[in-house]
């Protein structure tokens, strides 16, 4: 994978990251959290658009075997997803007052395991894991590819993106009352296409942008993504933040064209750093945040020195994991494949 794209990826993962540091901070009553880390929900929408550009490279250049492609998203997604699901599950069963509002709910395990979102709930997946909304997306994502891949040969995508445009339109016209049905039509499902969109303008165009023209255009598109947040203009994410982050990806791709091992294994291990984030940021609530809430320091260093701790904390859990499973997932495909 190109190193931009992993730095991005980065990226986007450490921005959810603090943002929901941020959230967690406010709910605790903290009076000071730092303006930059809200916009870490658009997180999520520059992986959506790194999604997209991502599977139109692969789809685009090389040969495309719908079995080989699905068993290659499952093997790459589920093992960890499926391992934190039911992590979190379990102590909602045995230890609920460890969790916020999780439940030991059966029937919304199940959502979860098969990146369902649960229709009960218009507008939201709200998985056992509740981050795994975003994988409902994926999946979808994923599907479509097969089908429009797999039976129309649409190598450029393009007729995937035209789907997922129209599956959105049909949203805004119809106001589905079904919550899957509002799930699957919200916007949010363009940004897949907008990735889509950079992979041919990057391929037709076959050369780099200028550095201070990548510059420019990576740093106001990042900049617009904090100033909408900052004013509260977010009814409109994939416009707000989809869009920026559709140009963030773009000038990225030739802005950030360095060679840095650091930021490369900090992308390889995104997908980690995403899963497991939530459970370190739980942690340093219930245990780092009280022993620094009673030292005598500014709270502006306080937070500085919490999120450092949990963000190291992190990258070596993420690492960690990253290892484990890249030891367990070729041995369990070789066992099933037998």
């Amino acid at each position: 994978m190109q190193l931009q794209v992993q730095y991005l990826r980065a990226l986007a993962a450490f921005a959810v990251f603090y943002y929901h540091i941020a959230a967690n901070l406010k709910n605790s009553g903290n009076d000071y959290v730092p303006a930059i880390y809200e916009v870490g929900s658009a997180g999520v929408d520059l992986f959506f658009v790194i999604s997209g550009y991502i599977m139109a490279k692969i789809i685009w250049e090389k040969p495309f075997n719908a079995k080989n492609f699905v068993n290659s998203r499952i093997w790459r997604i589920v093992p960890l997803y499926w391992s934190a699901t039911l992590f979190v599950f379990f102590i909602a069963a045995v230890a609920p007052d460890l969790l916020s509002s999780t439940t030991a709910d059966i029937g919304q395990l199940i959502h979860s395991l098969f990146f369902i979102p649960n229709g009960a709930n218009p507008l939201s997946s709200t998985p056992t894991l509740v981050i795994g909304w975003t994988l409902n997306y994926e999946m979808f994502f994923y599907a479509l590819i097969v089908i429009c891949v797999g039976l129309f040969r649409d190598k450029s995508l393009a007729l995937t993106a035209t789907l997922l445009c129209l599956i959105a339109l049909i949203g805004q016209l119809i106001h589905f009352k079904n919550g899957y049905m509002q799930f699957y039509t919200d916007l949010i499902i363009l940004e897949f296409a907008f990735g889509i969109a950079v992979f041919h303008i990057v391929r037709v165009q076959g050369k780099s942008l200028p550095s201070y023209l990548a510059y420019t255009v990576l740093i106001t598109s990042l900049t617009i993504m904090q100033l909408t947040t900052m004013a509260e203009i977010n009814n409109h994410r994939v416009l707000t933040w989809g869009l920026p982050a559709a140009f963030a990806l773009y000038a990225g791709l030739s802005a950030m064209n360095f060679n840095s091992r650091l930021f490369k294994k900090l992308g390889d291990w995104s997908y980690e750093i995403y899963l497991l984030h939530v459970f370190i940021i739980a942690g340093g609530m219930k245990l780092i945040l009280p022993y620094l809430n009673g030292l005598n320091i500014a709270n502006p260093i306080k937070i500085a020195i919490f999120t450092t701790i949990l963000a190291v904390i992190l990258i070596i859990a993420s690492a960690i994991t990253n290892s484990i499973f890249a030891y367990l997932v070729p041995r369990l495909r070789n066992i099933s494949s037998k």
